[in-house]
C-alpha cells in the first residue's frame, strides 16, 4: 500500500510539472523563423545527449547523439502553429539516393524558452512515453552559429514553370577563425555549383547571375506550352559540433531540364582551434593508409552483401582494377569518418550515393593519442 502510495504521488507531481511546462510553451511564432541551436540534455532518467537543431520556418532538421550507446539519429520533422514539434527519429541509411529513409521513434517536443526543449520520445511500436529534455549551451570547443537562408526566384513557382535558387548555411559567430570558416563554407557552396558549369565564379551574386541568365535563355527557347521549371538548391546542416570539431554536410540538387536531376553531398570537418580543415593525417598515425583502406573495404562489401567478392568490377562498381579505394569525400562525425561517394563517382548512377562509416572502435589502434577525435573514442 505504501509503495502504491508513492508512486502516486511521483505520478501526480509528474504530471502537475508536465502541465506547467505545457502552459510556458512556446508558439512557432514566438521562436526565430530561422535559428541553429546546440543542445544537451537527458532522455530518460539515464541517457545523456547532445543535440544539433536548426530551424527553417516550419521545418526542423538535425540529428543527436546518445553518449552512452554512441549512437547518432538523424531528426527531421515539422512544428504545429501552436509550437508542438514532432521529430522522426530517422536511421542513417548506407545510401542517401537509393535507399528509403526509415524512421522507428517519435520525438515529441516544445520550447519553453528560445533555449530549452522539452517532451517526450517514443518508439514507434510502444506506448512508454520517454521523458526528454534539452537545453541551449556551447561549452569550450564548440560554436554558436546562425542560419542564414537566401532565395531567389524568376517567374510564378508552384504549379507555374518558374527558376529557383536556394542557399541555407551557417554563418560563425564569436569565434575568432569565424572569416577562415566562413570563407571557406562559402567557397565551397559556390564550387557545387560551379563544378556543373566548368567554369570558376568569385561570389554568390555571379552564381545566381548565371543561373537564372540561363534559364531566361531557356526559357525564350522554348514553346509557349513547355516553359522549363529549374531549381538549383544547396544546403548545409551541422553534423558535429563538439571538441573543437565542426563537421557539415553540404547536400546540393540541381536540376536544368533533362530526365532527372543532379545530386551532390560534401562533407567539410574543422579544426576551431585553427580553423583549417581537418585531415586523416591530423587525426591518424603515420602510414596509415594501407590498413584503413583495408578496413574500409571490409566494411563496403559487408554493406552490400558481398565480403567474398575481391574485383568490385562484377557487381557494377567502377573501382580501378576492381579494386576498393576511399576517396577524399569526408567528415569526421561522433560516431567515426564518414565517407561519401556521389553518384556516377563509383558506378552507374542506379548505384547512388554510397555512404561508409568507419567506426572509431575499429580503428582504435590507428588513432593518434593527441587527436580531436579521442573523445568519442573513449565514449564507445
Amino acid at each position: 500500500m505504501k509503495i502504491r502510495f508513492i508512486a502516486f504521488i511521483l505520478f501526480c507531481l509528474s504530471f502537475a510539472f508536465d502541465t506547467q511546462a505545457q502552459s510556458n510553451k512556446l508558439k512557432n511564432s514566438q521562436l526565430p523563423e530561422i535559428f541553429y541551436k546546440r543542445l544537451v540534455g537527458m532522455m530518460g532518467k539515464d541517457e545523456p545527449i547532445e543535440m544539433n537543431l536548426s530551424k527553417i520556418g516550419t521545418t526542423l532538421k538535425g540529428n543527436y547523439y546518445h553518449k552512452n550507446s554512441g549512437q547518432v539519429r538523424a531528426l527531421e520533422g515539422e512544428i504545429t502553429e501552436e509550437g508542438t514539434i514532432n521529430l522522426q527519429e530517422i536511421d542513417n541509411p548506407k545510401n542517401r539516393l537509393t535507399e528509403p529513409q526509415t524512421f522507428d521513434a517519435l520525438l515529441s517536443v516544445f520550447f519553453t524558452s528560445e533555449q530549452d526543449l522539452r517532451g517526450g520520445w517514443e518508439q514507434v511500436d510502444s506506448l512508454e512515453d520517454v521523458p526528454f529534455y534539452a537545453s541551449e549551451t556551447y561549452p569550450v570547443g564548440s560554436v554558436e552559429m546562425n542560419m542564414v537562408r537566401s532565395v531567389e526566384k524568376y517567374g510564378q513557382c508552384g504549379y507555374s514553370p518558374c527558376a529557383e535558387f536556394l542557399l541555407i548555411y551557417p554563418v560563425l559567430k564569436n569565434d575568432i577563425h569565424q572569416e577562415k570558416i566562413n570563407k571557406k563554407i562559402s567557397s565551397t557552396l559556390i564550387s557545387q555549383y560551379a563544378a556543373e558549369e566548368k567554369r570558376s565564379f568569385k561570389n554568390f551574386e555571379e552564381v545566381k547571375a548565371d543561373f537564372f541568365t540561363k534559364y531566361k535563355t531557356a526559357e525564350g527557347k522554348a514553346k509557349p506550352d513547355a516553359k522549363p521549371m529549374w531549381g538549383s538548391h544547396h544546403e548545409v546542416e551541422i553534423i558535429c559540433n563538439a571538441f573543437y570539431i565542426l563537421t557539415l554536410e553540404i547536400f546540393s540538387t540541381a536540376y536544368e531540364g533533362g530526365s532527372q536531376p543532379s545530386n551532390a553531398i560534401t562533407y567539410l570537418s574543422f579544426d576551431l582551434q585553427t580553423g583549417n580543415l581537418l585531415t586523416l593525417k591530423d587525426i591518424l598515425v603515420n602510414n596509415y593508409e594501407k590498413e584503413l583502406t583495408q578496413i574500409a573495404a571490409k566494411i563496403f562489401k559487408a554493406n552490400y552483401g558481398f565480403s567474398d567478392i575481391e574485383d568490385l568490377r562484377k557487381e557494377g562498381f567502377t573501382f580501378k582494377d576492381g579494386k576498393f579505394a576511399l576517396n577524399t569525400n569526408f567528415g569526421f562525425t561522433k560516431q567515426g569518418i564518414l565517407f561519401q561517394y556521389n553518384p556516377l563517382e563509383i558506378g552507374a548512377n542506379m548505384i547512388g550515393a554510397p555512404q561508409l562509416l568507419i567506426p572509431y572502435a575499429t580503428i582504435k589502434h590507428l588513432i593518434k593519442k593527441e587527436s580531436l577525435v579521442l573523445p568519442f573514442v573513449k565514449s564507445e
